[in-house]
């Protein structure tokens, strides 16, 4: 994979690119508290988050924040949402400019890898997706179902080109994203570089899909 400037991934400067496009656009005072909110928990983690902090962050008053969000629990759901949303809608524009099923491959890596890298800061509370609110809960797994019809479509195409190897497409997807979002253990506990990360997991993958 030849994915330029790799050692920039090795802070959490790239979330904005590759999360919202890079200079952000306009937003409600809501999804501003959302985005900030975002920073302050992975640069903090969950339990050292404070609603002061990502108040400052946003310009204004703690007081303001719970016009919003009742509790830094439910902000914090809300942000988990976020991410996972804007992860999905990255993924599928991304794919979708792209004709060649390995350079759909890269940006499922990159992507998933990505955003394994944030979450890997969050792990402490977020492990337990039961904790989550059932209405919640319900769309993250959705918009994870649509994650791996999207590669699914990948693998498929890519079967139809000869460029992978016949295969149980759906039962693939499952195993590939399982695989790429074990990563955010190995961001978390031993601290693995991304660009190592990325590296072995593009590695890992083609051999056990490619003709």
């Amino acid at each position: 994979m030849s994915i330029p400037e790799l050692k920039k991934h090795e802070d959490f400067a790239f979330a904005k690119e590759l999360f919202w496009g890079g200079a952000e656009a306009p937003c409600d005072k809501h999804e501003q508290i959302i985005r900030e909110a975002i920073h302050v928990f992975m640069d903090k983690g969950y339990y050292k988050a404070k609603m002061e902090m990502i108040a400052q962050k946003v310009g204004i008053g703690k007081s303001t924040i719970y016009e919003y969000f009742t509790s830094k629990q439910q902000l914090f759901y809300e942000t988990i949402f976020y991410v996972q949303e804007r992860f999905y809608l990255n993924l599928q524009s991304q794919i979708q400019q792209e004709d060649d099923p390995e350079r759909q491959l890269e940006i499922i890596i990159m992507a998933h890898l990505t955003f394994c890298k944030i979450l890997s800061r969050l792990t402490e509370v977020f492990a337990n997706l039961e904790d989550f609110p059932n209405e919640r809960k319900e769309d993250i797994l959705q918009l994870w179902q649509k994650s791996n019809e999207l590669i699914e479509g990948v693998l498929a195409s890519g079967m139809a080109k000869k460029v992978f190897r016949t295969m149980d497409v759906h039962v693939t997807a499952q195993i590939i994203t399982g695989v790429l979002l074990s990563a955010h253990v190995h961001f978390y506990a031993e601290k693995e570089s991304f660009s190592k990360m990325l590296q072995e997991m593009e590695l890992f993958i083609q051999k056990g899909i490619y003709q």
